[in-house]
């Protein structure tokens, strides 16, 4: 199914899913609001294509650095357009036609992180393991229609592989710490619990979940696979219960609401996070 297909689709996906676990303003503004998207969330896109699907990336997004040629400056033609500090810029266009201008600091992460993926053994293994990439599935829980994408599967072996990219400053310096630390305010859990179901349901067996996290923490780029435990697993199906009443509940009353305070039945166990485990790295 092509992309743009499934997005069209009216089923609740795990992204929508997960809007409610901020409030049910957030949820109700998503359902009639074309989320803008970010810099950073652009970045990601062109990261996420680069690894899953490298022969369309230059399709998908395309690099005008021919757009910006200049003969000032003491630049010759045909050289790119250069920032303030002498970095090049890039132009990256995703699917949709919205743009961004890749320069100075972004344009380094840009370069850092495809050079560690060109590089990296571990993106090399998933990728040749991978017998379903970007695959649509469909079903019902609790009486709504409900779809997930998995990034890349391989059937036979049971695995589901979810690309997530981080570029932000981690306090600690490593790679992958933004990750761990916003995998339960991002509801990553949520995400995992909901395409391990709708595999089991679809392929009629049983599937682990994992993450391939590529990180940027100043200038050292770092390549993790980490395996979502069963401890994750079972936070994750509680808080998708949790998040499907709520949604029932806003389109019953259709009033939005700020949480005061976290329900028992949203409380995440932080202690589970220790339960994430990092199963390869490189950095």
């Amino acid at each position: 199914m092509d992309i743009k297909d499934y997005h069209n689709n009216p089923a609740l996906g795990s992204s929508t899913i997960r809007e409610i676990l901020k409030s049910s303003a957030h949820y109700a503004y998503k359902l009639t609001h074309k989320v803008k998207k970010t810099d950073s969330m652009i970045l990601g896109d062109a990261i996420h294509a680069f690894i899953l699907e490298p022969h369309r990336f230059n399709e998908m997004y395309e690099l005008f650095e021919d757009v910006y040629m200049r003969a000032v400056g003491g630049h010759n033609v045909g050289d790119p357009k250069l920032d303030e500090n002498g970095d090049p810029i890039v132009y990256l266009k995703d699917r949709n036609g919205e743009g961004l201008d890749i320069k100075g600091e972004q344009y380094k992460k840009f370069v850092a992180m495809t050079e560690a993926i060109r590089k990296s053994q571990l993106v090399k293994d998933v990728m040749s393991q991978s017998t379903h990439i970007e695959y649509s599935i469909f079903s019902k829980i609790m009486g709504f229609d409900v779809k997930c994408r998995p990034d890349t599967m391989n059937v036979d072996a049971g695995i589901i592989w979810d690309v997530k990219t981080v570029s932000n400053k981690s306090d600690s310096g490593k790679p992958s710490d933004n990750f761990i630390r916003e995998f339960i305010s991002m509801g990553y859990d949520v995400q995992a619990a909901l395409y391990k179901r709708l595999c089991k349901e679809h392929f009629k067996k049983e599937f682990e979940f994992r993450f391939l996290c590529v990180d940027v923490a100043k200038d050292v780029v770092g390549i993790k696979e980490y395996k979502v435990s069963d401890e994750l697993i079972e936070l994750g199906e509680r808080r998708l219960k949790w998040c499907l009443k709520q949604i029932k509940q806003y389109n019953d009353t259709q009033s939005v609401k700020v949480y005061d305070c976290e329900s028992e039945e949203l409380k995440a166990d932080y202690r589970a996070l220790e339960m994430l485990e990092q199963f390869r790295g490189e950095e």
